[in-house]
């Protein structure tokens, strides 16, 4: 088959967009044949017809796993969307839930995204690649273990990365984010992403990774987090939903046949 996809990244965090609300939606296994077709990207952003939003957002893994959300690519969306003269306030329907975005600037682009309550799991311990890792369970839709560092230099990311991702505790995977503070309310963060690797940025990490380093009180909000691929803010409401606020880059497109 042969389809098109427009190129985006959120703080480089790369996506190819298939935008299928038209014809309509092909099957599950062929969107994860395209994911792993698509090169240079950390996953597939697919749109499809929403009776729940402006748009049904699903999100394939290079791998060709399906992932629950992911903050980036909502952002992506928007921006996209924007782009076509559909609006500049979207609501995004997802596998965790409908997901508010707002187009805030365009010169340079700028979304904000409604993230919903993250939920704080278990403080607790593991044991991988060799190490002991203290670590806090997070839930952004998605699943995430914060693991606070004094030193992300230390980290050998594409060893531990994987061996806490497939950790026995975890049997359908998580994402994993190493945090070290910066400041009263900056933090610096690695990711590893499930089904993905390691990311210049994960939006719904990056949630994680403040809501975590605000209940252990190391930063208070709003909270600066620098990714290798940008900086991004997240502040929250008086009922708790977190806003993450990041730039958004437009930056070609591709012709692809999928066997």
């Amino acid at each position: 088959m042969n389809v098109h996809v427009e190129l985006l990244h959120g703080a480089e965090n790369a996506f190819a967009l298939l935008d299928d609300r038209e014809p309509g939606e092909r099957t599950t296994p062929e969107y994860a044949g395209i994911a792993r077709a698509v090169t240079d990207t950390d996953g597939l952003l697919v749109l499809l017809p929403s009776k729940a939003g402006d748009v049904r957002m699903r999100m394939f893994n290079p791998d060709g796993g399906e992932a629950e959300m992911c903050g980036n690519g909502v952002r992506c969306v928007a921006r996209y969307l924007e782009e076509r003269s559909e609006g500049d306030r979207f609501v995004v329907d997802t596998l965790a839930g409908p997901i508010g975005a707002r187009v805030v600037d365009t010169s340079p682009y700028a979304v904000e995204t409604r993230m919903g309550v993250p939920v704080v799991g278990e403080e607790s311990e593991l044991e991988a690649a060799g190490q002991r890792w203290k670590y806090v369970s997070i839930s952004v839709g998605n699943p995430h273990v914060v693991i606070f560092v004094d030193d992300l230099s230390a980290i050998d990311l594409a060893k531990v990365g994987p061996a806490i991702e497939t950790h026995p505790k975890f049997p359908g995977g998580t994402n994993v984010h190493f945090v070290s503070i910066a400041g009263r309310s900056k933090l610096n963060v690695l990711h590893w992403e499930r089904g993905a690797g390691a990311t210049r940025a994960c939006g719904t990490g990056i949630v994680a990774c403040a809501t975590a380093a605000v209940r252990e009180g190391f930063v208070g909000p709003p909270v600066t987090v620098i990714a290798p691929g940008g900086t991004l803010r997240v502040a929250w409401d008086r009922n708790g939903e977190a806003m993450l606020t990041g730039p958004v880059e437009h930056t070609g497109a591709r012709d692809l046949a999928v066997t």
